[in-house]
């Protein structure tokens, strides 16, 4: 299984150690009597979430696109972080990206994403509304972006159940995900001291007084669920106690005998990762049916028990990725949940003008590079 980025993405270690070395999938010919298409896509998207075959031939739901559709995917780049994807997206052409919350407000505010007509991606309205009407895949009436796979911080321990998100900057050996975004995290454990009601609208004195409570030199840091289930099982003093982790890497550390938990009911932040059109789409017939296609239940159910996220597709959770919807908040469990989007200076902030994802990048850099001496 594989990770996303950012923002999220979970995984099996073994499938997540083969799949680093797996090859991208060739283009194919285009098939045969299939409906009219406007021709070829070139799709970029996190591991693990465009499967062919390659990495487990049961896994494969590129190939009956292809086959049902008409159109044929002439490129696939398949990243780790959503760094990486800004990258690939700043140096080449796509017609078609699964974007996490931070690279879909790049899009947006670069005019590369294409405005949406809902009308043409199948089952769309079908969707949680909650999902439908995320900040990240909106702007005012437009949509950008429609969800895929999600999922959910939580705090995770060993020992006695851990019960606030202050504990992770505190002492001792945390693990925290490499990301800026991680940063909400930390403005959730001092939202009441700082006054903050959104963890992705801070001032820039408060992302400042959020990084200076968040600075201990027993983190550890994660980009994917290699390193995040072994943060838990390194030997000794550098094995992690506590941890910010997706409820995946909880299921697979108990699954292997390790003895953690969960808080309960803590406030959270989650990522979203969509599918979005590019305005560089040379084939917009095409994008749109690739993103009814990801949009089924039936890839969905597939992509989730894949990855270890939750599925947008609430009917995915008939199947094989029902334990994935069991393990992640739903009802009103959701009301403590706030879901990533790209922090931006035209927001509202308690204290002045907020501080936007480039100065959360600059902050990010700095809390996690290597001290003096280490």
């Amino acid at each position: 299984m594989l990770l996303t980025a950012c923002g999220s993405g979970t995984g099996s270690p073994t499938s997540v150690r083969a799949a680093r070395q797996s090859p991208s999938p060739a283009p194919t010919a285009a098939p045969s009597a299939t409906p009219p298409s406007q021709g070829t896509l070139r799709i970029l998207t996190f591991r693990g979430y465009m499967e062919w075959g390659g990495t487990d031939p049961r896994l494969n739901w590129v190939s009956p696109f292809e086959r049902e559709s008409g159109c044929r995917i002439a490129r696939q780049e398949s990243v780790q972080t959503a760094e990486e994807m800004e990258r690939h997206l700043r140096e080449g052409t796509f017609d078609v990206v699964s974007a996490p919350p931070e690279v879909a407000g790049w899009l947006i505010e670069k005019e590369r994403a294409k405005a949406l007509d809902t009308s043409q991606v199948e089952g769309y309205d079908d969707l949680p509304k909650h999902l439908r009407h995320l900040k990240a895949a909106t702007r005012g009436d437009k949509v950008y972006g429609v969800p895929f796979l999600w999922s959910a911080f939580e705090l995770m321990g060993r020992g006695d159940r851990p019960t606030s998100w202050r504990q992770l900057f505190t002492g001792g050996r945390v693990a925290l995900k490499d990301s800026p975004m991680s940063i909400a995290i930390g403005a959730l454990a001092m939202r009441d001291e700082l006054g903050i009601a959104d963890p992705f609208q801070l001032s820039e004195r408060q992302l400042e007084q959020v990084v200076k409570a968040m600075r201990n030199d027993g983190q550890v840091y994660w980009k994917d669920t290699v390193d995040a289930i072994e943060s838990f099982v390194a030997g000794g003093d550098k094995r992690a106690v506590l941890g910010q982790m997706f409820p995946y890497h909880r299921e697979l550390l108990t699954k292997t005998g390790g003895s953690v938990r969960a808080a309960k009911r803590l406030p959270t932040t989650a990522s979203a990762d969509m599918w979005m059109m590019t305005t560089s789409a040379t084939s917009p017939t095409c994008g749109y049916r690739w993103l009814s296609h990801m949009n089924s239940a039936k890839v969905q159910e597939q992509a989730a028990a894949w990855t270890g996220m939750a599925p947008a597709n609430a009917r995915a959770c008939d199947g094989k990725a029902r334990r994935m919807c069991a393990i992640h908040p739903a009802g009103e469990a959701l009301r403590d949940v706030h879901f990533a989007v790209m922090p931006a200076k035209d927001c509202k902030a308690h204290d002045g003008k907020c501080a936007d994802y480039e100065a959360w990048t600059r902050a990010w850099r700095d809390l996690v590079k290597p001290k003096d001496g280490s």
